[in-house]
């Protein structure tokens, strides 16, 4: 309470006249309390992300003791430029012995007073006025030579000098000033702090609604036949068919496209943009839908282009040139059981499954990072789990 005290009062209580300090030092106030109470902001949005809540905790207690720091530094700066350069000595607390440079300030104030004392006795003071140490004698008055001797000088009619500073009474008008830009402080942080809160609640409430907007879904459909299958995006380039279908996937990859009773015919094919995680992504509508609860089974990343499963769902990231048909994304989906993805990039496989009797495959066309909603985007096919033989 007494850093904040001593921090809180713009006054520079050594000098009687450090106006320019004082502005300095009230400046450097407000624009500190301004950026703290800024970054309370950006931590309480931060928060109501779901996935950016660790960040915004510690940033909500980073950013005031940052800010307190600051503040000290700028203090113990201006200070020490007020002692290099002082200014006026102050009476009112030349008799103090509370400050740093109060004996600085005890010894010349003495000094001058102990020269003003002597030229008036020299000057031809009367010494036999009422109050003179002998009527008439033209001896100095004992305790004015006391107060020349000590360098220190007081008015008869002043209190001694421990008693100013005792008593709460003494201290009251002094810390009321000096608290005033704390409370000030304190006000504007506490007004920020329910602007912020109120914020994040209207986001987070109404959050699902911008994001839905920019999405943008371009929907193929696809007839499947026997004799002309949907293209993949990993095809192997030989079209000659295999007599014996693979149920497994493969380690090596087959210079021929497996072919079985016939293949899986997708339910949806389509492009998908993902940004950020204010809502998932149900696969097992056709097509694809943002869904804000229950029932989703993708979800993007706050910071990198990541992918994560929600639910029952599970995926994994196919190795570059490996087969990914429908019987393989199961295989590999439940081998891997990853609730997350490594940084994604253009040409990524992903494939999902969802738990729910579907399949999906993204071939990753764009990945991109931001600080809050990194876009993902992706060639998408979403296949009934199969039973048995593999797909396209």
């Amino acid at each position: 309470m007494g850093l904040l005290r001593t921090l809180g009062d713009t006054r520079f209580r050594s000098y009687a006249t450090p106006s320019l300090l004082t502005w300095i030092y009230r400046g450097c106030l407000t624009g500190i309390v301004l950026v703290t109470g800024w970054w309370v902001l950006v931590a309480v949005w931060l928060m109501s992300w779901r996935n950016g809540w660790l960040w915004g905790v510690l940033l909500l207690v980073v950013a005031p003791v940052v800010g307190l720091v600051l503040l000290l530094c700028v203090r113990v700066a201006l200070e020490f430029v007020a002692v290099k350069f002082p200014a006026e000595p102050r009476h009112d607390l030349a008799a103090s012995g509370k400050h740093g440079v109060a004996p600085l300030v005890n010894g010349a104030v003495g000094a001058a007073r102990s020269v003003i004392h002597s030229r008036r006795i020299q000057g031809g003071r009367p010494m036999d006025q009422p109050g003179a140490g002998v009527p008439g004698a033209g001896v100095p008055d004992p305790a004015d030579t006391f107060r020349s001797e000590t360098g220190r000088w007081e008015e008869p009619d002043e209190p001694p000098a421990d008693s100013a500073d005792e008593g709460p009474a003494a201290e009251g008008p002094a810390d009321g000033p000096a608290m005033r830009p704390v409370w000030v402080a304190g006000a504007v942080v506490g007004v920020l702090l329910v602007l912020a809160l109120a914020v994040a609640l209207i986001v987070g409430s109404s959050g699902d609604t911008p994001r839905a907007a920019p999405q943008t879904t371009v929907t193929a459909t696809v007839t499947a036949s026997p004799s002309a299958p949907a293209p993949s995006a990993t095809a192997p380039p030989s079209a000659t068919p295999s007599v014996t279908p693979s149920v497994a996937p493969s380690g090596v990859p087959s210079g021929t496209a497996p072919a079985g009773p016939g293949p899986v015919t997708p339910s949806w094919t389509g492009t998908m943009t993902i940004v950020g995680p204010a809502t998932d992504r149900d696969l097992d509508a056709a097509p694809p839908r943002a869904v804000s609860g229950d029932g989703g089974d993708l979800r993007a990343d706050w910071l990198a282009p990541v992918l994560h499963a929600v639910g029952s769902a599970r995926l994994a990231v196919l190795e570059s040139g490996a087969p990914s048909g429908p019987s393989e994304c199961a295989a590999s989906a439940a081998s891997s059981a990853a609730s997350s993805t490594e940084t994604l990039h253009a040409g990524d496989v992903v494939c999902v499954d969802t738990g729910r009797g579907h399949l999906a495959r993204l071939v990753i066309t764009r990945a991109t990072q931001s600080s809050t909603a990194p876009t993902i985007s992706a060639q998408v096919t979403v296949w009934p789990a199969p039973a048995a033989g593999p797909g396209q």
